[in-house]
């Protein structure tokens, strides 16, 4: 017997998929389904003969039991949805970024996982300072407007040896921030030795070398949702409407 956990990026998954989520458990498992201390599902009493088609299902393709290093490490607080001192939006953005970086960005084998946690204010409910990336919500003008950024830093860590960030680029505005994650990831891939972790190459690093390896950029990365920073749809969704989103969870079914 087996056991199948589920990654559920920034914590979010849509009626539709928990109700699909319920039926493999009843179909693989004995029906059951358990959440970890960080709410991932797990289904449980898995027989080995089905072991292989439960994680064929698209179901899985999309919570993945293997994540990327990226979704692995993901961390975001509750932003300006649900926060009233929040300065941006998180969990939507956060959501699209890690797909960005999943497709954008190859890390050595050997790295499992790149901690990036996202606290949309100074209250640091995302836990930003603990991260090997952590970001937190700042505004910042842009093009004579004012914008979403963020404050970008690196190297922290809890453990034996628990370290606070290094702040190393300020009020980036939000659409390039990933860039800049991008040019600093890269250049880690680049320039560790041999087994080293990100954190221990920030540390060996230097505060000026990282500023420069952290250059924000302009991108292909698409945010349409910053629009409006009061989102009430899932961030997987694959519609770019607020009020199209809106409108279809309020349809009432007929009891017709």
């Amino acid at each position: 017997m087996h056991y199948v956990g589920l990654t559920v990026p920034v914590g979010r998954m849509p009626a539709e998929d928990a109700l699909e989520l319920a039926d493999l458990a009843d179909e693989y498992g004995s029906g059951e389904l358990r959440l970890t201390r960080r709410q991932n599902p797990v289904i449980v009493d898995v027989h080995e003969d089905v072991l292989e088609e439960l994680l064929d299902e698209p179901l899985l393709s999309e919570y993945r039991p293997e994540p990327s290093p990226f979704e692995r490490g993901a961390m975001a607080c509750t932003g300006t949805e649900f926060c009233s001192i929040a300065l941006t939006e998180t969990k939507a953005r956060m959501a699209r970024m890690l797909r960005w970086l999943n497709g954008n960005v190859d890390l050595p084998d050997d790295v499992g996982t790149i901690k990036i946690h996202y606290s949309g204010c100074t209250a640091d409910c995302g836990q930003a300072m603990t991260a090997d990336i952590g970001l937190q919500g700042m505004r910042a003008r842009k093009n004579d407007e004012m914008v979403e950024a963020f404050d970008i830093g690196v190297g922290g860590g809890v453990g034996e040896e628990p370290s606070f960030i290094e702040w190393v680029q300020q009020r980036v505005p939000a659409g390039e921030a990933p860039g800049a994650i991008k040019n600093l990831l890269e250049a880690f891939t680049a320039h560790r030795e041999a087994g080293q972790t990100f954190r221990e190459w920030t540390e060996a690093s230097g505060t000026e070398t990282l500023i420069e390896c952290c250059e924000p950029e302009e991108t292909d990365f698409e945010a349409p949702y910053m629009a409006d920073a009061k989102q009430s749809w899932y961030p997987f969704a694959d519609s770019d409407s607020l009020a199209e989103a809106t409108a279809k969870s309020s349809i009432v079914p007929s009891n017709d």
